[in-house]
């Protein structure tokens, strides 16, 4: 999930989930100069994007209120279309964004969808609400609006479109730098983590627009259509920017941390770079989002075979919450290595009732008539750690068989603990606890289906 942030006491967006106060033991960078990263995520639109407004429903909104929002969004997307098109010397119809607004239930011909949800997303916490989130394998931006600042609605779009068209966060490996630009100075762009202060002062820029054609190419959003026509004049080529994995893997030591009164916790963040794209000197970046709605980045060199490890200090006076992790590497993030743990100074039995990292609230749909209650148990006790992967997996084999994840051949369960991606699990929480449609759920484990994560034999 991608999100965007608000400072303290402002509202705050977010792309995936938040963290607490970290006592970091790696090396600073240089203090007399900081450098940029500005990664690319792993969604890639294959055609003319066409975003779907859905109209909101809600009984509690005025005919007034449910015009602003829709028309607010629809500003969002043709932003990003007018910058693009005013960057394109050539056909600008290759940088077209097409937009609809439709009812929930008229999805058809929808690339991605964007949503308004009355209920909110997070427990306020020091001022600060969440109130918009990006899901990049459902093609869904939620935006949470009860009591919002009305002013901060267009940016927060705006930011949430970007990490739609595959553009990540936009941070420096310096943390001073990083505030600055959400408090002093104006953003250099609309991709930094967390909202400014002044909604004045943060808008798409030249950085933003520059990153996407770099990621799409000279074929715009037909880059990666397979009978993309070539533009006419045919300009010098440059080629997109596919999307890779960089990692061979990245886990944490501990995904319950219980905090105690006298001592510290020690735990460490390990990975290791694909030796298909390592390169000697490039850094691994981390960005940690906090239970604050903070943000820290490290910056961390290899071993000369890829090799990574960074130690993390927890105490008493750690802020207690939920975590989450984003890396990347020669500009390549991908969700799917996002890293979400918990810290608390309750005992463990506590700890699984309370470790849900920020659910989903959507409503149920019918579909979940067709799954038995079984399967969400199992997916439950496993994502609590009370039953292994296999037990887990004969639920997903299950719905195989029922053909409810189509597929034509049975799910192999041999090593999936090893390929199974964390975010799946915590899908597996949501959804057992009722966050997430069956649809939803259905829709990350065919994910995994698709692209082998789960090997079908």
């Amino acid at each position: 999930m991608k999100t965007m942030r608000l400072s303290k006491n402002l509202f705050m967006t977010m792309s995936l989930c938040i963290f607490a106060v970290l006592i970091f033991l790696a090396m600073p960078t240089s203090a007399f100069a900081y450098q940029i990263s500005y990664p690319s995520n792993e969604f890639r639109f294959e055609n003319i994007p066409t975003y779907c407004i859905e109209y909101p429903s809600s009984e509690n909104l005025t005919v007034e209120k449910k015009e602003f929002l829709t028309n607010t969004a629809k500003n969002a997307v043709n932003a990003w279309k007018y910058k693009l098109q005013s960057s394109e010397k050539d056909d600008v119809s290759k940088w077209n964004m097409m937009l609809k607004t439709v009812s929930r239930n008229d999805l058809e011909g929808c690339d991605y969808t964007i949503r308004f949800n009355e209920e909110t997303f997070a427990a306020d916490q020091d001022g600060i609400q969440v109130i918009g989130k990006t899901f990049l394998f459902l093609k869904k931006i939620e935006i949470y609006y009860v009591g919002i600042d009305p002013s901060m609605f267009l940016n927060i779009i705006m930011h949430e479109v970007g990490h739609s068209i595959g553009l990540g966060h936009y941070i420096s490996d310096d943390d001073d730098i990083n505030k600055s630009w959400y408090t002093k100075l104006e953003s250099p762009s609309i991709m930094i983590p967390t909202m400014h202060e002044d909604p004045s002062m943060m808008k798409i820029t030249d950085a933003d627009i520059q990153k996407v054609r770099s990621i799409y190419g000279q074929k715009g959003f037909l880059a990666f259509l397979e009978t993309a026509p070539l533009p006419s004049p045919t300009p010098t080529p440059v080629e997109p920017i596919i999307p890779i994995d960089t990692f061979v893997s990245f886990d944490i030591s501990e995904t319950n941390i219980l905090v105690q009164s006298y001592s510290q916790k020690f735990v460490s963040l390990s990975g290791k770079i694909s030796p298909e794209y390592y390169s000697e000197g490039i850094p691994v970046y981390i960005l940690i989002k906090k239970p604050d709605f903070s943000t820290e980045i490290l910056k961390i060199t290899t071993t000369n075979r890829g090799f990574f490890q960074v130690p993390l200090s927890f105490d008493k006076n750690s802020k207690l919450g939920s975590y989450e992790i984003e890396i990347s590497y020669l500009e390549h993030t991908s969700q799917k290595n996002n890293i979400k743990f918990n810290v608390s100074n309750a005992f463990p039995s506590i700890l699984k009732s309370e470790s849900s990292p920020l659910p989903i609230p959507i409503k149920k749909q019918a579909f979940e008539s067709e799954i038995p209650s079984w399967v969400k148990n199992n997916a439950r006790e496993w994502a609590d750690e009370q039953i292994g992967y296999k037990s887990f997996i004969q639920g997903i084999q299950y719905l195989i068989k029922e053909d409810i994840i189509k597929s034509s051949k049975d799910t192999k369960d041999e090593n999936l603990s090893n390929k199974i991606p964390l975010w799946i699990k915590n899908n597996a929480k949501w959804w057992a606890d009722e966050q997430i449609s069956d649809q939803d759920f259905v829709n990350g484990i065919q994910f995994l289906v698709e692209n082998g994560i789960i090997q079908a034999n």
